[in-house]
């Protein structure tokens, strides 16, 4: 999220960094406006301010890429990662704390449900593994959640093709499940955001690779991808639950690596979006 000071700011105005337009503009008064950065390398770049009438002012060297991480981008509410925030009691997971300032940590306060963090196991960084006997769970029951919309980006890796593989960030008594073997091969249950939808079969083994499932809500329309692709999409209301699971949800435990997840508050402009998949790209190597 970047700050633009200045004088004479109209409502309406757009934002440039390097002759590239930002996202999720806010005018705030007539000397602020808010706003996202665009991609763009590593640098400094001149930030210009163009008023709805055409006038405009230009501040060079106004503004410093740097590396990009989830909160370059407004309305994070959720980041997790294996490198950070994770508290270990006796050698096991007990807290997996929230990156992204808004306190939505995970917990579990049972050893045996513990999961643990398997050093330099996804393409050389560590990463979070679940088992299914106990099973191994995290979850949140307290934080600041998104209430209207939002967008998800979940990464991890399958340790079996004939296992469940669930979070709950829901509302339906399932979970999201990748494979299924109840009702099919490698069949997709999902319920992100809002319904259980099973769309049919994700083809056989693609399950013990490493995928990004990212789920939108724009306000309306409910959307799950599995890895870009398009699953499903619904108009359906927005719902999260009191409490919200990784590794396991109604009876069953995952075996999986979970390495990364974000979530904002908003469904995120394409952009946005670009960056965040990129980032997810070069930390772990997902194709």
């Amino acid at each position: 999220m970047a700050t633009c000071t200045g004088t004479n700011i109209q409502p309406g105005a757009i934002v440039l960094f390097d002759g590239q337009p930002a996202s999720n503009i806010v005018w705030v008064s007539s000397t602020q406006i808010t706003c996202s950065p665009p991609p763009h390398a590593a640098g400094v770049v001149d930030v210009k301010v163009v008023n709805p009438d055409g006038s405009s002012a230009t501040l060079v060297g106004g503004y410093t890429y740097g590396t990009f991480t989830p909160l370059f981008i407004a309305g994070c509410f959720l980041w997790l990662k294996p490198d950070a925030g994770v508290i270990l009691t006796s050698g096991k997971v007990s807290t997996w704390s929230d990156q992204s300032g808004k306190g939505n940590d995970f917990t579990q306060a049972t050893s045996a449900n513990r999961p643990t963090v398997d050093a330099a196991s996804v393409n050389g960084r560590d990463a979070l593994k679940f088992l299914p006997g106990d099973p191994d769970f995290l979850q949140n029951t307290a934080g600041t959640w998104p209430t209207t919309a939002g967008e998800l980006f979940v990464l991890y890796k399958n340790d079996t093709t004939t296992g469940n593989v669930p979070w709950l960030l829901g509302t339906s008594g399932d979970d999201c499940y990748l494979p299924f073997t109840g009702g099919g091969t490698n069949d997709f249950y999902d319920n992100t955001f809002r319904h259980t939808r099973r769309p049919g079969d994700i083809a056989p083994g693609a399950a013990s690779a490493l995928h990004v499932h990212n789920v939108r809500h724009d306000g309306t329309t409910w959307s799950n991808y599995y890895n870009t692709t398009l699953i499903h999409s619904e108009a359906v209301g927005f719902a999260l639950p009191a409490t919200k699971y990784f590794g396991q949800g109604v009876s069953v435990g995952a075996a999986m690596h979970l390495c990364e997840v974000i979530m904002y508050d908003h469904q995120l402009a394409s952009s946005d979006r670009t960056q965040v998949l990129s980032y997810l790209t070069d930390r772990w190597g997902v194709p």
